[in-house]
């Protein structure tokens, strides 16, 4: 995952699963409320109870990128 977050129009999101593209998104990545369309939410998600009767469970992240700049991010990802 390579995400370059900014309020512009040079901002994009890119999902890759086994080195496909699964998502790409560019456009704004940041603006709380102004900008649709960007969110990527990582995780494991229950609902609001306290996690009584849950099993124990681990995520493993690969090649989750975050960087200064989109030209440092997209060094990282698969072209």
């Amino acid at each position: 995952i390579g995400s370059y977050v900014t309020n512009g129009n040079d901002g994009f999101v890119k999902i890759y699963f086994n080195k496909d593209l699964i998502y790409d998104y560019q456009g704004p990545t940041y603006g709380w409320g102004k900008v649709v369309g960007s969110e990527v939410r990582i995780g494991i998600y229950r609902d609001g109870g306290l996690g009584e009767g849950y099993p124990d469970q681990t995520v493993h992240y690969d090649d989750f990128v975050i960087g200064s700049t989109k030209e440092e991010i997209s060094s990282v990802l698969w072209n």
